[in-house]
């Protein structure tokens, strides 16, 4: 299980950057419809949510006696159901700026091998202690790459939908 969820990790966030490649420096910064965020604002959102994940995931820890390892798992499945709507918390909400385009697919690159050096040789079972996710609170290093997993796979999801309203086709 630890090994498919490493890999799934790895694959999501480098979707997300082949996706935001694709993307012009224009299109990355274009509003798509009212109420949208750009694409360069999602992957702002991902780098800001699961950069954060990638510090959380070398701080402090203790080992998780009172639960299972995976409990929150099905939790965080969540952001897997792309029907519904969700509110970022404001800590991680992106600036209505323009983004450089390139800058954010090597911070995307950067973001998937600090991903990997940070779970290497580390204890997934372990409880993190240096952050309490809103309605979900402490987690193991095991849940927290679920969440950076399913989460950047719902904003791939996102960032899908964007580019294929800018070009009028499908991704």
């Amino acid at each position: 299980m630890e090994a498919d969820i490493r890999i799934a990790a790895d694959s999501a966030i480098s979707e997300m950057a082949g996706l935001l490649a694709s993307c012009s420096q224009q299109q990355a910064n274009q509003v798509p419809f009212a109420g949208s965020w750009t694409a360069a604002q999602v992957a702002e959102h991902i780098r800001m949510s699961v950069g954060g994940c990638v510090e959380l995931l070398q701080g402090g820890a203790k080992p998780t006696t009172d639960r299972a390892p995976d409990a929150k798992v099905e939790d965080v499945k969540v952001f897997l159901n792309f029907d519904i709507k969700m509110q970022s918390p404001d800590f991680i909400l992106p600036e209505d700026k323009e983004y450089d385009k390139d800058a954010l697919v090597k911070e995307m690159e950067n973001i998937r091998r600090g991903l990997n050096g940070a779970l290497g040789g580390k204890d997934l079972t372990e409880t993190l202690t240096d952050f309490d996710f809103p309605f979900l609170g402490q987690m193991t290093r095991l849940e927290v790459l679920h969440f950076a997993t399913y989460h950047t796979l719902r904003h791939s999801h996102q960032l899908k939908k964007i580019i294929k309203t800018l070009r009028g086709v499908e991704v």
